[in-house]
């Protein structure tokens, strides 16, 4: 009989996530723009970094910059650690 681990699919992305790091953005903005992007992030119940993704990535697929297929499992609703609820996942190791 093998070992059995219990893995949320939150955990399992995480882990995945780690393997890949994603790239870096930076880049300055007028004090009355980054109190806007603040403010609207937070009334979408994101942070700041999702939002300007989820409006970045809007705005590049809107104006045909990016394809929504080229993006796989990415969802407009934000990334997976999001979601309120965690589906657990099992492993069985032998």
């Amino acid at each position: 009989m093998g070992q059995v681990l219990r893995l949320s699919s939150l955990q399992n992305y995480e882990a995945k996530q780690k393997m890949k790091p994603l790239p870096n953005l930076s880049f300055r903005v007028l004090p009355e723009l980054k109190g806007a992007i603040d403010n609207a992030a937070a009334a979408d119940d994101r942070t700041v970094s999702s939002f300007v993704q989820k409006v970045l990535k809007d705005h590049l697929i809107e104006n045909g910059f990016l394809s929504a297929v080229s993006l796989g499992s990415i969802k407009s609703d934000g990334p997976i650690a999001r979601q309120s609820s965690v589906i657990p996942l099992t492993v069985v190791m032998q």
